[in-house]
């Protein structure tokens, strides 16, 4: 039986909105031992928010920082303005393959899980999130069956 990324998915995502700050969103990140943030605007995907998005900012911030508060101020701009738009997501019928063939063609630690059945707009409601990890789970779990 091919294993499906509704097998391993994890449905409760935390998310950020796209007027969310980007300290709020690196509390959450912290606090829920995350590396991306899907971006939701009524349910739906608008963007996604990583760690490498952050710091990308962080640096592009550097440049321009002269006092303390001008980092502070940096961290205050909304996640807009720092997320990406362009997302890769999953669909829960997809393969754990072409999954992990995501991840390693893009370099990606997760994707966001969308239900395209359920699109508005061109948008689709986040039902759920795949990490690296969560397929490394899967992989560990068949090695150890046989």
């Amino acid at each position: 039986m091919t294993k499906r990324v509704k097998d391993v998915m994890r449905t409760h995502v935390v998310t950020v909105r796209p007027d969310d700050s980007v300290r709020h969103a690196l509390g959450l990140m912290n606090t829920h031992h995350v590396r991306q943030l899907p971006v939701v605007e009524a349910g739906y995907l608008v963007g996604i928010l990583t760690d490498r998005d952050i710091r990308l900012h962080v640096e592009f911030m550097g440049d321009r920082v002269e006092t303390e508060g001008d980092f502070n101020r940096g961290l205050d701009v909304l996640v807009e303005g720092v997320m990406t738009i362009d997302v890769d997501v999953l669909h829960p019928e997809q393969t754990l393959d072409d999954a992990a063939a995501l991840f390693i063609q893009q370099k990606f630690g997760g994707a966001p899980v969308v239900d395209r059945s359920v699109s508005h707009n061109g948008e689709a409601p986040v039902v759920g999130i795949v990490t690296y990890i969560d397929l490394l789970e899967e992989f560990r779990r068949l090695m150890t069956k046989h």
